[in-house]
């Protein structure tokens, strides 16, 4: 295929495809709507023959249509509780603990990390670096099939790439490295040269300088594989409610999506890998924290995903058979601050805001102390899991004697600030403590909450100065988070040139030069009060004694495709 082979496609910011492209792709996007609509009737076929099949057998066996006891269910569904905000699934903007979990559950890429921790294949069944670390080639798998029914060919790698880059993704930096990427992110080009389609399964990348962590990179939905003609089809629709059913090459396919009450997932008939024992995965968004309870209780509900000690204050021991899962994850709550805009610019100001914030407070307020107190650097809890033996609680007094030292007692002369944050409960409820403590200080703060996706937005566009929010692993190792929330080029409150350099080094470096670079960096924003981390995640899945195989990532994201149900293996 060659390049004029590519479709194009319109960005999140609304730029329409010209006549000629429209034109040009148009005789392709049929076909594919054809081929897609043939499959799936394909699929309906064989599943209502199964179904008739099934029902003719159990009457005949039973005399009735009762499955009785310890028959294998016609429905093998699993409900999931899911308490953030579920907005866009689309793997190149999803941000939120809901939208990670599902879109990795639809959408795959080359790599991914297996139920150890372990970076593996995925779409690639093998990948050759080469050129002392600048050229990788990865091998496709050729029995991969979108959702959709068409087969997944390097030719939607690459696409997927250079849509990433020309919509200036939050997360187009994973490609940062590659050849060309700066001319695509510039609109000098819309293909990115380093990337050559060498034959439908072979992909090889050219990389600008050796970066020993870029397929680490990869494993992050963000960079999952995507139907590059379905981008054209669904245009700035693709993944959102209200738009067509998008196709990925994950084990579960999106068959409904009710905005901001369910989203509900089918098995994928087509996957390359083992078929998932469930049949149905269905997600309820946006309910209380009684009425998830009761849902649990009447069995309506299998899993609640992060589930706090103060969720169940009234309730526990009422269910006879539970799970509870917690295990400390890479998720973090910090708060930033932009020394740039005032009154921000004043360091006294700074200081005594990072001084008088305390962690303890934020903790037990937005997770009833589930979780710990950072007290030492972030890069060696990313590292270790480890939180240090004592954290930043906070100093009142000693912030207040930093604001009288320097005329501004009991806040006089500082105007009035925005604390924003994303509007879950969690983050509404850490920005409220952060205003408490301000308030003894005499400061004028009021709380602004935010969708995330809205958030991240302005951060990016430094319409923000101060805020506070979480961090998750996604997948792609340390440098996300430096990348996401650090890194000048990406976001506009914390940009120091010093820092960016020692990240310019740090994403290329070997993993313990890494390592000692991004501490650096680290400690330059903190010593300069521009960044303060307060707690670290220890999250917390709720689940009916009868499924085997709950996990969650690193990040706190649920695993749920090989999730079982152990009557069924017992049967």
């Amino acid at each position: 295929m060659s390049k004029n082979d590519f479709p194009m496609i319109s960005s999140r910011e609304g730029r329409d495809l010209t006549g000629s492209e429209i034109m040009q792709y148009s005789k392709s996007a049929e076909e594919k709507v054809r081929q897609k609509a043939f499959f799936r009737k394909r699929r309906n076929g064989y599943l209502l023959l199964c179904a008739v099949i099934l029902l003719v057998f159990g009457i005949f066996v039973s005399g009735g249509f009762s499955t009785g006891e310890g028959e294998m269910p016609l429905d093998k569904e699993l409900v999931v509780q899911i308490s953030s905000s579920v907005q866009d699934i689309d793997p190149a903007y999803a941000w939120s603990d809901g939208e990670i979990t599902i879109s990795r559950l639809i959408f795959q890429g080359l790599v991914a990390y297996d139920a150890q921790g372990i970076l593996a294949p995925a779409l690639a069944e093998k990948w050759e670096v080469s050129d002392g670390g600048r050229t990788i080639t990865f091998y496709l798998k050729d029995n991969v099939y979108f959702h959709n029914g068409r087969n997944v060919t390097a030719g939607d790698c690459k696409f997927t790439w250079e849509r990433s880059l020309r919509v200036s993704a939050p997360t187009s930096y994973i490609f940062e490295n590659v050849v060309g990427a700066g001319d695509v992110l510039a609109e000098r080009s819309k293909e990115l040269s380093g990337v050559e389609v060498m034959d439908d399964y072979t992909l090889r990348v050219h990389l600008v300088q050796p970066q020993p962590d870029f397929v680490t990179l990869l494993a992050q939905p963000a960079a999952a594989v995507l139907d590059r003609f379905e981008l054209v089809e669904q245009g700035t629709s693709f993944a959102r409610p209200g738009g067509s059913l998008p196709s990925g090459i994950g084990p579960f396919q999106l068959v409904e999506w009710n905005h901001g009450e369910q989203l509900v997932l089918g098995v994928n008939d087509l996957y390359w890998e083992e078929r998932p024992w469930l049949e149905r995965i269905k997600f309820v968004l946006n309910l209380s924290v009684k009425d998830r309870l009761i849902g649990f209780d009447a069995g309506e509900i299998d899993i609640i995903q992060d589930f706090l000690p103060r969720d169940g204050a009234d309730w526990w021991g009422k269910p006879e058979k539970l799970n509870l899962y917690t295990e400390p994850v890479r998720l973090v709550q910090f708060v930033a601050l932009n020394d740039q805009k005032a009154p921000f610019n004043n360091p006294a100001v700074r200081n005594s805001i990072m001084t008088a914030i305390n962690a303890d407070n934020a903790l037990a307020a937005g997770r009833d102390n589930q979780g710990a107190v950072i007290g030492g650097l972030f890069t060696e809890y990313w590292r270790t899991l480890n939180a240090g033996s004592s954290g930043s609680s906070g100093n009142i007094e000693a912030a207040k004697v930093i604001l009288a030292n320097h005329g501004l007692a009991d806040g006089q002369g500082i105007g009035p600030m925005v604390l924003y944050c994303p509007d879950t409960a969690e983050d509404q409820a850490v920005a409220q403590s952060i205003q408490a403590d301000l308030a003894q200080l005499g400061l004028q703060v009021t709380v602004s909450p935010m969708s995330y996706k809205d958030l991240r937005l302005a951060i990016r566009r430094g319409e923000v100065s101060f805020y506070t929010m979480q961090f998750a692993d996604k997948g792609g190792g340390i440098d996300t988070f430096f990348y996401e929330i650090i890194d000048g080029r990406y976001q506009k409150v914390l940009n120091s040139s010093g820092v960016n350099h020692l990240l310019q080094q740090g994403y290329l470096a070997e993993t313990d030069r890494k390592y000692q670079l991004f501490e650096q960096a680290e400690q330059i924003l903190t010593a300069n009060h521009d960044l303060k981390f307060l707690y670290a995640v220890q999250t917390s899945v709720l689940s009916n004694e009868k499924w085997q195989g709950v996990m969650v990532t690193n990040g706190g994201n649920l695993i749920l495709e090989r999730i079982q149900e152990i009557t069924d293996i017992i049967h």
